[in-house]
């Protein structure tokens, strides 16, 4: 699988969505964007994908580009079991970025 230099990374809280997209092809990393949305994920977990979809086009996200992901959500109330709660944010990173792979950072 071959990757452009562009990675998105991405901090998904329980009340906050963290994203910073680099650039790695040449020489030392280079910060291109970030955001820090508010997000309550127990208010309205529905909207999830679509905050993260917002978020992506701050960025100017493209398709096929890798995300980087570490959650702390799933520990939320909106969630029953902190498996629910990752295979939740999950299905909606594939919601709002189904051509990208995804990456979960400590996932179990």
């Amino acid at each position: 699988m071959k990757f452009n230099s562009i990675i998105n990374g991405w901090d998904i809280g329980g009340v906050n969505i963290k994203a910073m997209q680099i650039n790695s092809s040449s020489g030392p990393v280079s910060i291109l964007r970030s955001i820090n949305t508010p997000f309550e994920i127990w208010h309205n977990p529905d909207e999830l994908a679509a905050r993260l979809n917002d978020a992506g086009n701050y960025l100017d996200i493209k398709d096929d580009q890798p995300h980087g992901v570490t959650i702390t959500a799933e520990l939320s109330d909106a969630f029953r079991t902190k498996r629910e709660g990752i295979h939740f944010i999950l299905d909606a990173f594939k919601k709002a970025f189904f051509n990208s792979p995804v990456f979960i950072f400590n996932l179990y």
